[in-house]
């Protein structure tokens, strides 16, 4: 395991132990699991087809009806987290920045996000997120209903 790889884990695990957090997640591992958009790493969204773990919950929370398309997703991200948990977001972000630019870039670009191996990396994204909402024996299908 890579100290990137590891940092995640932690912030993930972290921001699974708060319930605001662990709905982030598993909005995120829903949208990830039905495909629409495109995984990009950090806090980014590229043209709206695709974005960061917390823009992919963003627009599951949309297509699911569970808040308006007003655009304002770090707003519903903050109001889902909580004061308590928030930073814990942002550590999250971090990490995933971290990871996907030192494993999945195949091109560093200096003003823009790195360009990534989308495939490896949304592999591994969902791995993790399975991992982090404590899977143990559960199937992906036992983790995405809650």
């Amino acid at each position: 395991m890579t100290p990137q790889e590891g940092d995640l884990r932690q912030a993930l695990a972290d921001l699974a132990e708060h319930a605001g957090g662990r709905r982030l997640l598993q909005l995120s591992l829903r949208g990830l699991e039905a495909g629409e958009r495109e995984l990009v790493s950090g806090c980014w969204t590229q043209r709206g087809d695709a974005g960061c773990l917390f823009q992919q919950a963003y627009w599951q929370g949309v297509s699911e009806g569970q808040f308006p398309d007003d655009e304002h997703a770090r707003a519903w991200v903050s109001g889902v987290a909580g004061r308590e948990a928030y930073h814990r977001v942002i550590d999250v972000i971090a990490a995933f920045d971290g990871l996907a630019k030192a494993s999945f870039a195949l091109e560093r670009r200096r003003l823009r996000p790195p360009l990534l191996d989308r495939d490896r990396w949304r592999t591994e994204v969902t791995r993790l997120l399975v991992e982090a909402l404590g899977t143990g024996d559960r199937t992906t299908d036992q983790v995405l209903a809650g």
